[in-house]
């Protein structure tokens, strides 16, 4: 028995119906799609997809403070580098001095005026480059300590520091030839300490041992946050494979989807219309 000219059932609204709920579910997944920019947002887009994008993410967030360590020990060798760097160069005002206090023709008070002037220069280097080359709580110039930073996550880490604070060390032989020079009347201590393997070169040698060092550590920081940074980028090209949305195909899925909404809701409406058909075979003619 058909059922097409019944004014109890009526099939033609209920498929047009259950199209026009599908049409919509589909708009508001491509809308989604559009709004968010990813394909997969929820597990309930691709749970197996979502899991591994998940796992991705997690690499991507452990990389970022990877990078956060190896930046912080950048900054303590950059310190560094820069209280070395500043004491190697007031080395050469040190020589200088000393050169001059080694004339034997210099009177007391011209000897006292280029003391006072190497006092100043050494006070420098220890109170002002040794002493305070601090950076977050860690100085390496007098300090013994060795640091070991994380540099991948896999758990690798990269060790500096140890030896370094050879310079605070090699201060205290320094200052100590430094005031028996301050003390002579000749200029055969100045003399002495630029000479050879004085005291002057012993020093400027620790110097210059400490700078190469810390060159090499920071090449070796740079060139690992370099790499690290290149397989974060390679995960998240991985990343936005899985779960990013091709949005100009997705615009324009938008358009045709949005045109099957308006035609199923015209198809919906004629066939609601349908019993209203039905009931003009009723009337009188």
């Amino acid at each position: 028995m058909s059922l097409n000219n019944s004014i109890l059932t009526n099939t033609g609204a209920m498929i047009a119906l259950q199209n026009l709920a599908q049409i919509n579910t589909n708009l508001k997944a491509t809308e989604n799609r559009v709004s968010t920019g990813l394909k997969v947002a929820s597990a309930q887009d691709n749970a197996s997809v979502f899991a591994v994008a998940q796992g991705l993410r997690g690499n991507v967030k452990a990389y970022d403070a990877v990078a956060t360590a190896l930046a912080g020990s950048q900054g303590v060798i950059s310190v560094a580098t820069s209280a070395a760097t500043s004491i190697s160069n007031a080395m050469q005002d040190i020589k200088t001095k000393l050169t001059q206090l080694s004339d034997d023709s210099l009177s007391a008070t011209q000897r006292t005026y280029y003391n006072n002037d190497l006092q100043s220069l050494v006070n420098q280097i220890n109170t002002s480059f040794i002493q305070g080359a601090y950076y977050n709580g860690v100085n390496l110039l007098n300090s013994s300590a060795t640091v070991s930073v994380l540099a991948s996550v896999n758990g690798s880490t990269i060790s500096y520091g140890g030896t370094t604070d050879q310079l605070s060390v090699a201060m205290g032989t320094f200052l100590s030839a430094i005031t028996t020079e301050m003390a002579a009347t000749d200029g055969t201590a100045a003399l002495s300490m630029i000479n050879g393997s004085g005291a002057w070169d012993t020093f400027n040698n620790a110097v210059n041992a400490v700078l190469d060092n810390l060159g090499s550590v920071n090449r070796s920081l740079g060139d690992q946050i370099t790499f690290n940074q290149s397989v974060s980028d390679s995960t998240q090209t991985g990343l936005g494979a899985l779960v990013d949305a091709d949005l100009a195909k997705e615009s324009a899925n938008l358009t045709a989807i949005q045109t099957q909404q308006q035609l199923a809701t015209q198809t919906l409406s004629i066939a609601n219309s349908q019993p209203q058909i039905l009931l003009s075979l009723f009337k009188g003619g």
